[in-house]
Order: C-alpha cells, then sequence, then structure tokens
C-alpha cells in the first residue's frame, strides 16, 4: 500500500481536500433548502476537513509529494474514501439521508487510514496514520450521535 511518508502525505491531503469541497456543498444544498442545524453540522465537517488538510500539510513541511494523476491515487473506489458522493448535493437528499452518507464517509476515511496503518511498513506512517484514523474515528462517533437524535426530517432536538 503507502510505504513512504510522502505517498502517505499526498493521498491525505488528496483525502481532505475533496472531503472539504463536498461537505461544504453538500452544506450549500442542505441550506438552501431551509435545512439550517445539518448544514451547519457539515460546514463544521467542512472546516475540520480544511484543519486536517493544514496539519498534514504542517507534516508534510520540506518533504516532495508524488504529484499522482487522479487514477495514480491508491483509493479503494474512484474516488478519495472519505468523499460524499457528489449526487448527493444536486438532488432532494433529507437530513438523515445526507448524515448517513457523511457517516459512510467518514467510516471510509477511517478505514483508509487504519488500513494504511496495518499494511506499511515505516513506523512513522504506522503512526500518523493511526492518529488520523482515531480523528476520523471521533467524527464517526459525533455524526452517529446526531442521526440517533435527528428525527426523520428536520433538525436534533435542542441540545
Amino acid at each position: 500500500m503507502l510505504h513512504s511518508m510522502a505517498e502517505f502525505l499526498a493521498h491525505a491531503i488528496a483525502l481532505e481536500a475533496h472531503s472539504a469541497e463536498r461537505f461544504e456543498a453538500l452544506a450549500n444544498a442542505l441550506e438552501a433548502r431551509s435545512e439550517t442545524a445539518v448544514s451547519e453540522l457539515f460546514r463544521r465537517m467542512a472546516q475540520y476537513s480544511r484543519l486536517h488538510l493544514e496539519e498534514v500539510r504542517t507534516a508534510a513541511g520540506s518533504l516532495t509529494l508524488p504529484a499522482y494523476r487522479q487514477e495514480d491515487y491508491l483509493w479503494p473506489d474512484a474516488e478519495p474514501p472519505e468523499t460524499i458522493p457528489a449526487h448527493c448535493e444536486q438532488t432532494g437528499i433529507t437530513p438523515k439521508q445526507a448524515l448517513l452518507e457523511a457517516l459512510r464517509s467518514e467510516e471510509r476515511g477511517e478505514a483508509f487510514y487504519a488500513a494504511v496503518a496495518a499494511t506499511t511498513t515505516d513506523s512513522a506512517v504506522r503512526h500518523l496514520a493511526e492518529e488520523f484514523a482515531a480523528e476520523e474515528s471521533g467524527h464517526v462517533s459525533m455524526l452517529s450521535q446526531w442521526l440517533v437524535s435527528l428525527p426523520d426530517h428536520g433538525a436534533p432536538p435542542s441540545r
């Protein structure tokens, strides 16, 4: 899989950038339909991805990262694993459906980082991938809590 820090960080940068873009697009789509609570959650998720992206860029420091073409990335599917499908922002997706898609994307991100940690031969990559998987696990927990508290339509009960 990914055995060098440069390869790993190049993948993490692409993953987090795509995640931030899709969360922001989904937030915009839901906000346009006055689904304010969930759109605010997705803006927060986009911000988490942007913060994680900056952490990854900082970790890259002066490393020369590979310049991958889209088809060169080692994703399990066609897109980065933490990417919400593009069709979600274009459909009349309900807040609950959007949360389910977001949860699945975070689970895929967590699984990706965990797989890197489990398969890399580089201990520094393993350590960083484990950290990233733990961070994604926190996002999975947060989205799971939202799903439990969200009625089929609308915002969750006041917290």
